[in-house]
């Protein structure tokens, strides 16, 4: 008689099956977090060295020149497309007549029977944009133009002095001299930045405006960021701090957390940082009243724009020695105000 041979099973049971997705997907969980911070990290060094290049370019600039560029009347080039013959972009440069102005007329681009500024405005160059920046920096006008966006914008200044900071053209129209670098009607040079060049802020980042042209409308709190505030009627609360401003914007939200502005103000534009080679105020620059990545929305009125970044916790800074330093959104605001004039005196640096 012969004996029955037992056959053991080698599957798995169901129980076994879970524990071993279940430990799977929590190291998938643990390991996620970690590849994400390391893909940015990867991108925030992009963007620094972004930075620094044009940092460099911008001493390229003046040890050729004698001075740094100059913001002109609004309607020329911004500083960074002036930059372009010393940042290796010498073909994109030749693209450009810089003897002719951006804009023409009824806010359309300038263009000629030999010359169409609309077909030199569409081109990305990956060194005018954050690696980190979620938005497409794509921008079509309700006239019908279409642009791209840069991130990286010059300082001119604290913005705290409003007998020249008192409406968002009057400064850049007459050719105001503002506390920072980077102003109209005039060229700063290093004789000039007695504060120091290490101590004196050149350029920093912006986030694009949403690009969608709803000038009007609600606005929602966590897109902040990427709208201007047109309109806060002649309040003077929202010239006193970031903080006032905050507060007008609170108190005009509704239940749902936007901010309707449909019929009347505070208005909205999300055009910022469009187009990138304008030297218009909300084009091109940024100011220290605010602090970087300040919750309080920038003001188009006043022109006052605050460095914003789509990293964690700060922005990147390039100086005006050529260095670049992370300024974390919790920096001290007098000390980031000092940073922004050229001859203001400020002991403390960042």
């Amino acid at each position: 008689m012969k004996r029955a041979v037992s056959r053991s099973s080698f599957g798995f049971t169901l129980v076994e099956l879970l524990v071993v997705i279940a430990i799977i997907g929590i190291l998938i969980g643990l390991l996620l977090p970690a590849v994400q911070a390391a893909r940015e990290a990867a991108r925030r060094m992009q963007c620094v060295n972004n930075v620094k290049q044009w940092s460099l370019a911008l001493h390229n600039y003046h040890d050729t020149r004698g001075f740094f560029p100059s913001l002109g009347d609004g309607s020329s080039f911004s500083v960074t497309a002036r930059l372009l013959p010393f940042i290796e972009q010498a073909s994109l440069a030749d693209f450009f007549d810089y003897s002719k102005p951006v804009w023409g007329k009824s806010s359309s681009l300038y263009s000629d029977a030999e010359y169409d500024m609309q077909d030199r405005v569409t081109i990305p160059i990956p060194i005018i944009g954050c690696p980190s920046e979620s938005g497409d920096r794509s921008f079509t006008h309700k006239t019908g133009w279409n642009c791209v966006g840069g991130n990286y914008v010059v300082c001119t200044g604290s913005a705290t002095d409003f007998n020249r900071w008192n409406g968002n053209d009057s400064w850049q129209v007459a050719g105001l001299r503002t506390d920072g670098l980077f102003h109209c009607g005039g060229y700063a040079n290093m004789a000039t930045l007695t504060d120091g060049s290490s101590n004196t802020l050149a350029i920093s980042e912006a986030i694009c405006g949403s690009g969608d042209d709803a000038w009007y409308g609600k606005v929602d709190d966590n897109r902040m960021g990427r709208y201007m505030l047109r309109d806060a009627g002649s309040l003077s609360a929202v010239q006193e701090s970031p903080a006032a401003l905050r507060a007008y914007v609170e108190s005009q939200m509704s239940g749902d957390g936007a901010v309707d502005a449909s019929g009347g103000s505070p208005r909205w534009r999300c055009d910022r940082l469009f187009p990138w080679v304008a030297a218009r105020h909300w084009a091109s620059t940024f100011q220290a009243f605010h602090a970087p990545n300040d919750a309080a929305p920038d003001d188009w009125q006043y022109a006052r724009y605050a460095a914003r970044s789509c990293h964690n916790g700060g922005v990147n800074a390039g100086m005006a020695d050529g260095s670049v330093r992370f300024v974390a959104d919790t920096v001290d605001l007098d000390v980031w105000r000092g940073a922004a004039t050229v001859s203001g005196g400020e002991t403390e640096s960042l």
